[in-house]
């Protein structure tokens, strides 16, 4: 599943990675301390293990999952430099830096809005998963 910023947070890529799917998410360039580092050091994708937060802590349980601060989540993020030299950053449980180039999200990503655009769903095929747009 590709969400957009509105659906930032960890709850969503936990549950990805406890159910055996994956997600990419668009962050905002403010969203914690790590974001900003990793945009600031010019870097085009790094490998993050981070402890969860109150927020998505809170929300894991309201669903009935035994969750602590303590629990951590791996993910990835991408840099997606943009033409107006804008930089948006995603969010992804696609780990594998080799199978999931980070060279294909800025793409992978786009197709998402006319997903959007149409009010329907619409499948790809990215190598070794499938995408859903909403």
């Amino acid at each position: 599943m590709i969400y957009d910023r509105g659906f930032a947070g960890y709850a969503i890529p936990f549950l990805h990675q406890l159910y055996g799917s994956n997600c990419v998410v668009r962050l905002t360039a403010t969203f914690n301390p790590t974001v900003v580092k990793f945009i600031q050091s010019g870097k085009r994708q790094l490998l993050v293990k981070s402890t969860m937060t109150e927020r998505a802590t809170r929300s894991l349980r309201k669903l009935g999952h035994k969750v602590s601060r303590n629990d951590t989540i791996q993910y990835r993020l991408i840099r997606v430099d943009l033409p107006n030299n804008e930089v948006e950053v995603l969010l992804t449980t696609l780990l594998n830096t080799r199978k999931w180039p980070a060279s294909q999200f800025k793409q992978l990503y786009n197709l998402r809005w006319g997903g959007r655009n149409l009010f329907s769903y619409h499948q790809i095929i990215f190598p070794g998963c499938c995408i859903f747009f909403l």
